[in-house]
Formats: structure tokens, C-alpha cells, sequence
């Protein structure tokens, strides 16, 4: 029985990653890695956006402020 964290599917069709090359192992961590990377992005962007969102408030209560 195959573990499923050894699995890889890929156009539909399931391969063992202990059965690959060198070569698409390399590719399959570096997928991986992509994206791990892609999440953490994704995460930084919400928080840049969150961000922006609190100075953005703070500048139009501050030009308010003073009109």
C-alpha cells in the first residue's frame, strides 16, 4: 500500500514520487517549495492590505480633521 504523501499527480495520473529520477524529484521539491513560498506571499499581502487599510483611515481622518 503506497503512502498518499508519496503521491504526485500529474495531467491525471498518479506517480510515486520514490519511482521518479533524480531529476523530477528535484522538481517536485521545487514545486513545493514555490509553493510554500506563494502562501506566505499571499499572507504577506493581506496583511500589507490590511495595513494600508489602517494608515489610508488614518490619513483621511487626519485631512478631515483639519478642512
Amino acid at each position: 500500500m503506497s503512502n498518499k504523501k508519496n503521491i504526485i499527480k500529474i495531467d491525471d495520473k498518479e506517480y510515486n514520487i520514490n519511482k521518479l529520477s533524480d531529476v523530477a524529484k528535484g522538481c517536485v521539491n521545487q514545486l513545493g517549495d514555490i509553493q510554500n513560498q506563494m502562501n506566505v506571499a499571499k499572507l504577506r499581502l493581506q496583511q500589507l492590505e490590511a495595513a494600508y487599510s489602517v494608515f489610508m483611515g488614518r490619513l483621511q481622518g487626519e485631512v478631515k480633521e483639519k478642512n
